[in-house]
């Protein structure tokens, strides 16, 4: 019986179409305004290579480009201008962490990137620092199963131990970013008074900064909150089959 059980979950894990949904929600306010994380348990979704569990979600609206500012850093926005007008040639040599030998950006250039960014989006700082634009983002984190059901993964992803067989510990991969929408904006006179784009600065700006809005929502915790809505998930399903689980490891 237990070994039917077992299988059971496993199953539940990898099947497709997944038939999945739990409905429990936990909301947590973040320090910074304004965002939201929210984990959620939602529906087990097919992948053409993996079984997805995606387990936080995170909604955030950004400033461009002040909320990529560490906080009590003065950008020398002018030094940069000048840099960027005169020095265009080894101007992206000098932004990049592989031109030093530590990896560490010097000062002047530690924002040399961002403007780059701000000037090819038709933004200048270094004349209108009132300037910005508003990017609205939503990201979902989860945990991808491996690949094949539980006759093919089944020892890799867990091991079954106990007197009775009833005490299972299960290795799973590391929480990723599963996806990322970006916001279209708002038609010409609604929402927010900022930067006027034309769509090829709009797309060329979402490009350029969505590995940044990914590594943000990465220092605020999403993937930490991805693993912790993963680890209460499976656990209830096999505790549901009358296991109980000792310990979830997440292996990069």
């Amino acid at each position: 019986m237990k070994i039917r059980s077992l299988l059971a979950v496993l199953l539940i894990l990898s099947m497709a179409p997944a038939s999945l949904i739990i409905v429990s929600q936990l909301s947590l306010q973040l320090p910074w305004e304004p965002s939201r994380m929210t984990t959620v348990y939602t529906s087990l979704v097919d992948s053409s290579q993996s079984s997805l569990i995606n387990t936080a979600e995170y909604s955030l609206k950004i400033l461009f480009p002040y909320d990529f500012i560490e906080e009590g850093d003065e950008v020398p926005w002018k030094q940069l201008q000048r840099l960027y007008k005169y020095r265009r040639e080894d101007y992206l040599l000098n932004e990049s962490p592989e031109m030093y030998a530590d990896r560490k950006i010097p000062e002047l250039w530690k924002y040399a990137g961002l403007y780059r960014i701000c000037r090819e989006s038709g933004l200048d700082p270094a004349n209108d620092s009132l300037s910005f634009v508003v990017i609205e983002a939503g990201l979902k984190a989860g945990v991808r199963l491996p690949p094949g059901g539980p006759e093919q993964e089944g020892r890799d992803l867990l091991s079954i131990h106990g007197p009775k067989g009833e005490n299972i510990s299960l290795n799973l991969p590391a929480a990723n970013i599963t996806d990322i929408i970006i916001i279209d904006r708002p038609l010409e006179g609604q929402g927010y008074p900022e930067l006027k784009m034309t769509p090829d600065q709009w797309s060329l700006l979402i490009e350029r900064m969505t590995p940044r809005i990914e590594g943000l929502a990465v220092d605020k915790g999403l993937l930490r909150e991805a693993e912790r809505g993963a680890v209460q998930l499976i656990t209830d399903l096999f505790e549901g089959a009358g296991f109980e689980v000792d310990e979830i490891r997440f292996i990069p």
